[in-house]
């Protein structure tokens, strides 16, 4: 086996190539720098590797390991695909996905439980909980779900949809629950819906809580 040690390899002149056959290549500490390689890299490489990397196949496959990025805004670009005629972003740049902890305003409601869950997908939020109560101290006002784990973006539309409730208190009359969301927040309101199928100008009461109540709910909004 030869080895070499060196500090740099550099083409001398412009146009000029440097072709390295090895089983391995460790870089060690160092850096390796170019403008352009042009090849096959066969083995491992073993260090740090910047700029622009590409393959004969037309494909970047990782055997292990993430394909992690630095920098806050970065990610995958798909500039390349065709767009609806209002597109504004062709940037994947950021995926999460975890727990949170929802609540009503105003407080005064003990749980049996209160879960939730959430995945993020560029600004893309989806957000599910689960209230199930056990008592209550506090009989009115009315209440909205907070905690969410991020806060809303503010745009023309607003975000809604249907929640599944069960044994609510003070319910008569009503066919069900919906969720609704304004911009630059962190909290969903909750309204019933009447029997006729419209939704209630206010947001549901603290009395619809009593032992065994639930309101559960999957809900999609973007960040700014």
């Amino acid at each position: 086996m030869s080895i070499l040690n060196v500090n740099q390899i550099q083409p001398v002149g412009s146009g000029q190539t440097v072709t390295i056959s090895a089983t391995n290549i460790d870089t060690g500490s160092a850096t390796v720098t170019a403008g352009t390689f042009t090849g096959n890299v066969t083995g491992n490489v073993t260090g740090n590797v910047s700029g622009i990397i590409t393959s004969s196949s037309g494909n970047l496959t990782l055997t292990n390991g993430n394909l992690v990025f630095s920098t806050s805004g970065t990610g995958i670009d798909f500039s390349a695909t065709s767009d609806a005629g209002g597109m504004t972003s062709e940037l994947l740049d950021d995926y999460e996905e975890g727990s949170w902890t929802p609540d009503v305003s105003g407080g005064g409601v003990s749980w049996n439980n209160r879960s939730g869950s959430y995945v993020k997908i560029g600004k893309q939020v989806i957000a599910q909980f689960w209230l199930q109560a056990s008592s209550t101290s506090s009989t009115s006002g009315t209440f909205s779900i907070n905690g969410l784990p991020y806060t809303s973006g503010v745009y023309n539309d607003r975000p809604c949809g249907a929640c599944r409730a069960y044994s609510l208190a003070n319910f008569t009359g009503k066919s069900g629950v919906l969720y609704w969301m304004s911009g630059n927040v962190a909290y969903v309101n909750i309204v019933a819906v009447d029997g006729n199928g419209l939704t209630e100008g206010t947001s549901l009461n603290h009395n619809v809580w009593q032992n065994g109540a639930e309101i559960h709910c999957s809900i999609q909004y973007q960040t700014a």
